[in-house]
């Protein structure tokens, strides 16, 4: 949590780093925010688990995406299991709110 208001990719990445420390997660879940290649390679590279993210732009063919890691994630996106991710984010709703009103 930031008291000023901080791209989330910024902290996502020494994030990952030390969650691959620690952990060795099978499936890194994260919204458009995180679609950059850098994110989608610590993923690949750091984690060895696969990046549920969706893509900004979906309708943009493979062959004029950017990005090796984004392209291999492009064919085999399950959305299904991307909605999963709403969980996630509930709880951390809920943290978020209970940490304001301390």
């Amino acid at each position: 949590m930031r008291k000023k208001v901080r791209h989330d990719t910024i902290d996502a990445k020494p994030m990952i780093k030390s969650l691959a420390e620690h952990y060795n997660p099978e499936v890194f879940y994260g919204d458009r925010g995180y679609d950059g290649n850098e994110i989608f390679g610590l993923c690949f590279e750091e984690l060895n688990a696969y990046s549920l993210i969706l893509q900004r732009n979906l309708n943009v063919p493979k062959h004029r995406k950017h990005g090796n890691y984004r392209k291999r994630t492009c064919n085999v996106f399950d959305y299904g299991e991307y909605l999963q991710r709403n969980k996630i984010e509930t709880v951390n709703s809920i943290l978020s709110e209970d940490l304001v009103q301390m």
